[in-house]
């Protein structure tokens, strides 16, 4: 399928570059069980301002079955507003969901086994669901990162801030453009 890590097959079949604008933001969505990859674009041109996108690219059985279709968006609040929202989620800061995943273990008691002191953990395992490949640019500053099942994550482990942060930007995303409902 598209998307395994990589975004590139995409840019290069929907006409997108690989470099970023001086501010944009690409969310690369992709739901397991479907053959479709959409793709949420928000950046600014020194020419025509802010334009907000999004893409659904789909491939079936290979290359030769791909095609995308492309979807202006309007925005429901100001641009430059949503903009300002988007970055005070920390999203050009957060790390990568391999760094921290660390939080998702949890030490629900300590148990005594053979004469030794064990934790007994919970440990979720999400084997299908959503996962978003996000890179933005707000001038020099870059990020990308890959969280997969953030939603249902966060709900099974609140107070990881990295979550919490992806969330709500997807969160104005979805509010602003009125998309992922």
């Amino acid at each position: 399928m598209a998307l395994a890590q990589s975004p590139e097959p995409i840019n290069t079949f929907v006409g997108l570059t690989d470099t970023l604008a001086t501010h944009e933001i690409r969310i690369y969505k992709r739901i397991s069980i479907t053959n479709c990859t959409e793709v949420f674009r928000l950046y600014e041109s020194e020419k025509e301002g802010w334009t907000a996108e999004l893409y659904f690219f789909y491939e079936a059985a290979g290359d030769k079955h791909r095609y995308y279709e492309k979807q202006l968006l309007k925005n429901l609040i100001d641009f430059d507003v949503l903009w300002f929202n988007i970055t005070k989620t920390q999203v050009l800061h957060i790390l990568p969901m391999d760094l921290f995943k660390y939080k998702f273990r949890r030490a629900d008691e300590i148990l005594c086994e053979d004469n030794r002191y064990v934790y007994k953990q919970k440990i979720i395992s999400i084997l299908d669901g959503v996962s978003y490949n996000l890179f933005i640019r707000q001038g020099d500053k870059t990020n990308s990162v890959n969280y997969t099942n953030p939603k249902t994550l966060l709900k099974h482990y609140p107070g990881v801030d990295e979550l919490e942060y992806f969330c709500e930007m997807l969160d104005v995303v979805s509010e602003g453009f009125d998309i992922w409902k």
